[in-house]
C-alpha cells in the first residue's frame, strides 16, 4: 500500500454515480462507471468550471472500486502541505484520481514528478482519472512531455448544469440524507444562494446540521434565518 494513502483524504459518502444529476454528462458518467473494469479507459482526463461535479465524479469512481483493489483520491488543493514525492508509490494502487491538476501546472519540480508517476503508473496497469479547471492544453504547462501524456486518454468535459437542473440536484442530494426538500425551498435557495453546485451543496452540509441542532423542519423562514445570519457574520 502506498505511504500517501496515510494522507487519509477523507472521501464524502454522498459522492456517488446515483446521486449525481448527470443530464448531459451520461457518456462521461459512462466512461467513469467502467474506470474498474478491463473494458475502461487507462488515463481519463476531465474537465470543467469549478462545482462542476469534477470532485464528486473522482470521488465517485474511488467509491466504486472494489477490495482487495485499492483507490486513491488525491486533491492537489493540498499541494502547500504535500511534496512532489507524494507521486512514488501510486502505481501500487489500481485506480488514482488526482483532482485540481492545474494547481500544479507550470511547476517544473511538480510536472517531472508527475511524469515520472504516469510512466511507472502505465507500466504498472494502474488506472489514471485527472480532474482540472481547463483542457489539458489550456493549462500552462513547463513541461511539453507533460502535455502531451495528459493527451494520450479520453477526454471528457462536464457540461454545466442549468439552474432547474442545479435545483433538481440539490432536491435530489437533500432526500438521500433525509431532508425532506420542498421545491419552493429549493427554489428560495436558488434565488438568494451562489448558485454553482459546489456552495448549494456545502450550503445543504450545513442545513443538515442546522435541521439537526434545531429539530426543525426545512422551511423557508428557517433558510430565510440562517443564510442572514450567515450575511451578518460574513460582515
Amino acid at each position: 500500500m502506498p505511504r500517501q494513502l496515510a494522507l487519509a483524504v477523507a472521501l464524502r459518502e454522498d459522492a456517488s454515480f446515483e446521486n449525481f444529476v448527470a443530464d448531459r454528462n451520461e457518456a462521461l458518467v459512462a466512461s467513469l462507471r467502467a474506470v474498474d473494469t478491463s473494458h475502461g479507459e487507462s488515463l481519463i482526463y476531465v474537465w470543467g468550471a469549478a462545482g462542476s461535479g469534477k470532485s464528486h465524479l473522482l470521488q465517485a469512481v474511488c467509491h466504486d472500486v472494489k477490495p482487495p483493489r485499492q483507490a486513491l483520491y488525491l486533491p492537489l488543493q493540498l499541494k502547500d502541505d504535500l511534496a512532489p514525492e507524494v507521486f512514488e508509490g501510486l502505481e501500487r494502487c489500481a485506480v488514482v484520481c488526482i483532482d485540481d491538476l492545474e494547481m500544479i501546472a507550470g511547476d517544473r519540480r511538480w510536472e517531472e514528478a508527475l511524469f515520472n508517476g504516469f510512466n511507472r503508473m502505465r507500466d504498472f496497469g494502474t488506472v489514471l482519472v485527472v480532474a482540472a479547471a481547463g483542457s489539458s492544453h489550456a493549462l500552462p504547462w513547463a513541461l511539453p512531455d507533460v502535455a502531451s501524456r495528459m493527451t494520450w486518454g479520453a477526454t471528457w468535459h462536464v457540461e454545466p448544469l442549468d439552474d432547474r437542473r442545479k435545483q433538481d440536484a440539490l432536491i435530489q442530494r437533500a432526500r438521500a440524507r433525509g431532508i425532506n426538500m420542498t421545491e419552493p425551498v429549493a427554489q428560495y435557495i436558488m434565488r438568494r444562494y451562489a448558485r454553482d453546485t459546489g456552495s448549494l451543496f456545502g450550503l445543504l452540509d450545513r442545513l443538515d446540521e442546522a435541521t439537526l441542532a434545531e429539530k426543525k423542519r426545512l422551511t423557508v423562514p428557517f433558510v430565510k434565518t440562517l443564510l442572514d445570519a450567515h450575511a451578518d457574520a460574513a460582515n
